[in-house]
């Protein structure tokens, strides 16, 4: 399209200045753009002329990092060949370009399999394929395509998460247990096997050596502790492109998170703010992860929700008594380190997970406050784009004096 508007812009030009010098040259100039414009605009009308194109995919429900396969059949009804024609589908997913470029011999059909691969989540309004045509001299494409659209849902990329520590009291600032409870007044009710995203605390070592893994004292006074994520969605720390980003990231982990203790039938809630707040309890029925991965699908950035205000919000409606809190986020800004750390008091297990700006591109570190929080006694674990998460949450963050990290040295 940029050529035709350059071609436009130059005829106009021409045309003034015909109208202005009569000179003839300009005229014909002039007329020649014309006449160009017209050629090809009849040409890409008649090369669409009794072209049909229909489609075939199952695309209900996906998750970034699968492709679609799309069956396309593209139909020639005319007595003319047609040359050139490009045949795309889901254009409405970010991220892919891809399509095919064929001719057609008169009253002919062709069938064209396009694999396309799904990278960003989110909730789409895709239409069906598309085929268009281009003239030889490539100044403008005409689109022929039909207008029925359905929704597709396109769920957050998942891994598997081995099991992390998540009480304050499995780690302190130099790296070894310790835990400011005093359980030792509770006896042992029972010793059962050790379950994704559970304390390390209370791990019975000389049973655990005789079995194929980890084994845990249960206490009679022991209540079930409730485990939450807090996904940070604030803008103001967004770094990275379109695909590629610290949102996105967060999401990912988030997700990850969700979908490997509903799968070890461990019940898990979820608060995330950004475009709409989601606070989604561990109910009995949200031991299935859909919901909370149809949220995660959905929700998206905000500039007027911080981290602070999203604690504060979840503080207003939970207790946090008996509360693991797994704050996943990426901001540089240390205002709510106090909050956290003081939630301890109130019974509160906190656990942050840092996605790493610098690994984004951006020059603002957030190791200075993975060292303050570790120093008041809270896990943190830093995760880097293109990392492994769940050997990244295998290795929880120590105290490091050092400098910052460059974004060409990550």
């Amino acid at each position: 399209m940029k050529r035709f508007y350059t071609i436009l812009l130059f005829m106009c030009v021409t045309f003034v200045l015909a109208l202005g010098s009569g000179l003839p040259v300009y005229y014909r100039i002039s007329f020649f753009m014309f006449l160009l414009l017209g050629i090809t605009f009849v040409w890409n009308r008649v090369n669409l002329f009794g072209v049909g194109i229909t489609g075939r995919r199952d695309l209900t429900k996906t998750e970034v990092g699968r492709n679609v396969e799309s069956e396309i059949v593209i139909e020639n009804f005319s007595p003319f060949p047609k040359f050139n024609l490009q045949v795309r589908d889901l254009i409405e997913l970010p991220g892919h370009n891809v399509g095919a470029m064929l001719n057609l011999m008169p009253f002919s059909k062709k069938v064209v399999n396009l694999n396309i691969p799904v990278r960003r989540r989110g909730i789409y309004q895709i239409g069906q394929p598309s085929v268009s045509s281009g003239d030889p001299l490539g100044v403008y494409q005409i689109y022929k395509k039909v207008t029925s659209r359905e929704r597709v849902l396109v769920l957050p990329y998942t891994v598997d998460v081995q099991p992390f520590l998540l009480s304050s009291g499995d780690v302190n600032a130099d790296g070894n247990n310790q835990d400011g409870r005093n359980s030792s007044v509770s006896s042992v009710s029972t010793i059962r096997e050790y379950q994704a995203g559970e304390s390390a605390k209370h791990i019975h070592w000389p049973t655990t050596a005789r079995k194929d893994g980890l084994m845990i004292k249960q206490f009679e006074s022991d209540s079930e502790d409730v485990t939450w994520v807090l996904l940070d969605m604030d803008t103001n720390f967004l770094v990275g492109d379109n695909i590629d980003n610290t949102e996105e990231y967060s999401v990912m982990i988030a997700a990850s998170l969700v979908k490997t203790y509903c799968n070890n039938n461990r019940g898990i809630g979820l608060i995330a703010g950004g475009n709409i707040k989601y606070l989604i309890r561990p109910e009995e029925e949200n031991r299935y992860p859909d919901n909370m991965l149809f949220a995660l699908a959905e929700v998206s950035g905000a500039e007027n929700v911080s981290l602070i205000d999203l604690f504060n919000y979840f503080k207003s409606e939970m207790s946090l008594s008996n509360v693991s809190l797994i704050i996943i986020t990426s901001s540089t800004n240390g205002e709510w380190i106090e909050s956290i750390s003081s939630s301890k008091l109130e019974g509160c297990s906190p656990v942050v997970i840092f996605v790493d700006p610098i690994s984004f591109g951006s020059e603002f570190d957030v190791r200075p406050l993975a060292n303050q929080l570790a120093m008041n006694g809270i896990p943190v674990y830093l995760t880097k784009y293109g990392d492994d998460l769940s050997d990244s949450l295998s290795h929880i963050w120590m105290v490091k004096n050092e400098e910052p990290l460059q974004p060409n040295e990550v």
